[in-house]
């Protein structure tokens, strides 16, 4: 029986996951009750939406091979670039120009990267670890101190009180979105790349070509969790950032190498270190 269950876990790795997600409502439940009230889901919900799209874009990169730890610097400079011009253009018609400028650089700072990785053939961990230097360091000379504000229409979006919540709606697209992004040949590209370049390139594939999408892509989603964070909290802070978890990408994908709990944080606490978080 033992034996049948680790076989079938290792036919469908999600399966373990799923299995500890459903552990830890059940122990949620038991020691705060409250946390599964109405309204505090609805909160949460509508909390977790930017991890949610930014570990979306990590499970891209790790399809295709790759690991991008700049992901957290990309999201603060895609907030504080959208806080930013918003509060520039008070306008309100041109104001809303914060979002796609927000979105721009999300995607430009995507192509950076996966332009030094696909082209360059740069180590991904070093060329992202050094970008993620890069990237904090434009947030801090675009905002460098917390402040800045958006308008109460995007603010009011987030939190409109219909049947569905938006937070949940928002999951929902994402799932569907997936779904369909699945079928798509960009996305067979992406997985034949990350599961073996060399059969991948004698099959016609344009490896490099797919990694480049595949860094561009996450950019883009980055930029979408960006707008749906300074959506939620109204304001913009160049450090909201800095500590993203870089341990994301052992827990992006069930592809991803199960690493122990005490291995993933000491690589968290490492990293932290490097850049001199405290």
């Amino acid at each position: 029986m033992a034996l049948r269950i680790i076989n079938q876990l290792r036919r469908s790795p999600y399966l373990l996951s799923l299995l500890l997600f459903l552990v830890s409502l059940i122990l949620i439940a038991y020691f705060q009750p409250a946390y599964f009230r109405p309204l505090n889901l609805v909160n949460n919900l509508r909390s977790i939406l930017p991890l949610v799209f930014v570990t979306i874009a990590q499970t891209i990169i790790v399809i295709s091979g790759g690991i991008d730890l700049s992901l957290g610097s990309l999201l603060t400079l895609a907030s504080v670039t959208t806080v930013q011009v918003f509060s520039m253009l008070h306008s309100s018609l041109i104001g809303w120009a914060a979002i796609p400028a927000g979105l721009g650089v999300a995607i430009l700072a995507g192509a950076i990267n996966g332009y030094a990785i696909a082209f360059l053939r740069l180590q991904p961990i070093v060329a992202t670890f050094a970008t993620s230097f890069l990237w904090s360091g434009i947030a801090l000379w675009v905002l460098p101190v917390a402040g800045g504000s958006v308008p109460d229409v995007l603010s009011g979006m987030v939190r409109y009180k219909f049947a569905v919540p938006f937070g949940a709606a928002t999951i929902l697209f994402a799932i569907l979105v997936w779904t369909l992004f699945n079928r798509l040949r960009i996305c067979r590209y992406i997985y034949a790349v990350g599961g073996n370049p060399s059969s991948a390139h004698l099959s016609g594939i344009p490896v490099a070509a797919v990694k480049f999408t595949a860094y561009v892509l996450a950019g883009a989603i980055s930029g979408i969790a960006a707008v749906l964070l300074v959506a939620d909290i109204g304001t913009g802070d160049p450090l909201i950032g800095r500590r993203t978890h870089y341990s994301r990408w052992w827990r992006s994908s069930s592809e991803a190498p199960n690493f122990p709990e005490d291995k993933v944080e000491s690589l968290d606490r490492y990293l932290v270190f490097c850049r001199s978080y405290s």
